[in-house]
């Protein structure tokens, strides 16, 4: 029986594993043949006017060896077995075993296929440096922000983080998951500030914090040489970078701004640090952090006066802590103390 069918972008024609009951003849538009496996979907090919799918299946009455769908609109002839008849039943015996035989080993081919394609998309990945992706990622947000900024009733400028990381998936050319993953650790770092939008119910970020990845992205090109890669290099142990996070806080709670320049008696800072934050303020962490520059320490006689910016602080922490766990396999990071 032959029908004319019509199928639109994004329409399933055949689905893999079902019964080759019938084909297809092309008449108009692309149609992609794709495999499904463990991983994801494996793209086989794509065919146009003129060809034909799911021929095989249909002539040895198999199961579907992979799916199709329409690419684009779709017009074809659709021709269908007719109950009780084997369309082969009028060939020679020798062309049946030939065509069955074929079958098979199209469908090895396949299989060996889609598991070469996906060895190579995933040492793509492997290799790809996440460090340079992190930071097309933060220059991108920065860039993009102010045009696709959306105003919110509140008066809040605001991203939807989904619409934009498509944006920028598109322009970069990496696979969503590459992107997923870069940006679940900025967000579980601290370094992207995530919220539900209630209206539409999806992730926003605030154009301001989007702007400030600016920071982020330089300091990760700077953090190739100088002082900043020896800060890169060093572990901060856990305890001890939860102290250094608190000392912004700590400014805060004495009254002063913590994104201006702060400088203090350190013998001052100990007890008032204690007090406030209920917690010893950690000598080791001071001088892990004074060793790589994150704070300086001058000495005038017996006194020991310390010397920080809070904010700037805080952002390098992050942003060490951002990198660290970028160079680390997933599943490997500790909950950050921000």
């Amino acid at each position: 029986m032959e029908i004319i069918k019509t199928f639109e972008p994004g329409e399933l024609i055949f689905k893999q594993g079902d019964l080759g009951d019938s084909m297809l003849m092309i008449k108009e538009g692309s149609v992609e043949v794709f495999k499904d496996t463990p991983l994801g979907e494996v793209l086989l090919t794509v065919q146009g006017s003129g060809e034909v799918i799911g021929m095989l299946t249909f002539f040895n009455a198999g199961q579907r060896l992979a799916s199709a769908r329409a690419r684009t609109h779709v017009e074809g002839q659709l021709i269908s077995r007719t109950v009780g008849q084997d369309p082969l039943q009028n060939l020679p015996r020798w062309v049946q075993v030939v065509l069955k035989e074929f079958t098979t080993r199209l469908e090895q081919i396949n299989d060996q296929f889609a598991r070469a394609l996906q060895e190579k998309n995933d040492l793509l990945h492997r290799g790809l440096d996440q460090l340079t992706i992190s930071t097309q990622i933060a220059d991108s947000l920065a860039e993009l922000g102010p045009s696709r900024a959306k105003r919110l009733a509140d008066g809040r400028e605001v991203l939807f983080l989904g619409d934009i990381m498509l944006t920028i998936g598109n322009c970069l050319s990496y696979e969503a998951s590459v992107l997923s993953h870069v940006v679940e650790i900025f967000k579980n770092t601290g370094l992207m500030k995530v919220e539900l939008e209630p209206d539409h119910n999806k992730e926003v970020i605030s154009l301001a914090a989007a702007l400030r990845l600016k920071w982020y992205a330089d300091f990760v090109r700077s953090s190739r040489s100088g002082k900043f890669k020896k800060m890169v290099q060093t572990a901060i142990p856990f305890k001890q970078r939860k102290v250094l996070f608190a000392l912004r806080e700590y400014v805060a709670k004495t009254g002063a701004d913590p994104n201006k320049a702060y400088s203090t008696d350190l013998t001052i800072l100990a007890e008032q640090f204690e007090n406030l934050m209920k917690v010893p303020l950690d000598q080791g962490a001071i001088d892990l952090a004074e060793k790589i520059n994150l704070i300086e320490l001058k000495k005038q006689g017996d006194k020991v006066s310390l010397s920080f910016h809070p904010t700037n602080l805080v952002r390098t922490l992050i942003a060490i802590n951002v990198i660290r766990r970028l160079r680390s396999e997933p599943g490997t990071e500790e909950t950050d103390p921000t």
